[in-house]
């Protein structure tokens, strides 16, 4: 760290220690100096120590419902697109903000961050006895929450392809048109459709 000049700040730091139930049961530094914590933060992201991302929906769905609450009280004087700026503004994009990272994770994490979504279509829209799925994609234009993690994934996965995304995401993404071990196959004739996983 120091031939980068970087200086690790003890009292900034934090360390986790990842794995399994049954690997972190072993409690490899229980002697150490260094305590590993059971959740850490990185660019707003709470990761805990079996990455199975349940801190981090609580905490978007408590400060999410801590906001729509706020939004309830003035509920009344506002109109439909008055409400609707502030819920997106406040919720919407806190829900979207780093879900990439939720790819993979249980339906029962994201279900929490669907009812987030209902609860703010409901705020914003909806009327006593109308149902939450057609508020969501036509007076809203919202995809459920599953769809708005695949959306994100995809459209990252095109900008790396064409040559606009990240440059460490861009190494990793690669067609298989581009693969020189594979230039025989038929998907590496329609000009970069296909994607090379390793």
């Amino acid at each position: 760290m120091s031939s980068n000049r970087l200086k690790l700040n003890a009292e900034k730091t934090d360390f986790i220690w990842l794995g399994t139930r049954q690997q972190l049961a072993k409690d490899q530094l229980k002697d150490q100096l260094v305590v590993p914590l059971d959740k850490v933060r990185d660019h707003g992201v709470i990761l805990d120590s079996r990455l199975n991302m349940e801190a981090h929906v609580a905490n978007i769905i408590h400060s999410s419902f801590y906001q729509l609450q706020q939004l309830q009280c003035i509920r009344r004087s506002l109109t439909t697109d008055a409400r609707w700026t502030p819920a997106t503004a406040f919720v919407a994009n806190r829900v979207d903000y780093c879900n990439a990272v939720l790819y993979g994770t249980s339906a029962l994490v994201i279900c929490g961050l669907q009812m987030v979504l209902n609860a703010t279509a409901s705020l914003v829209g909806l009327g006593k006895y109308e149902h939450i799925t057609p508020v969501l994609r036509n007076v809203l234009n919202w995809l459920p929450v599953l769809q708005r993690i695949q959306f994100k994934i995809a459209a990252l996965t095109f900008d790396c392809v064409q040559g606009t995304g990240p440059a460490y995401f861009s190494s990793i993404v690669c067609t298989v048109a581009d693969n020189s071990g594979h230039p025989g196959l038929h998907s590496a004739e329609r000009h970069g459709v296909d994607l090379f996983v390793p």
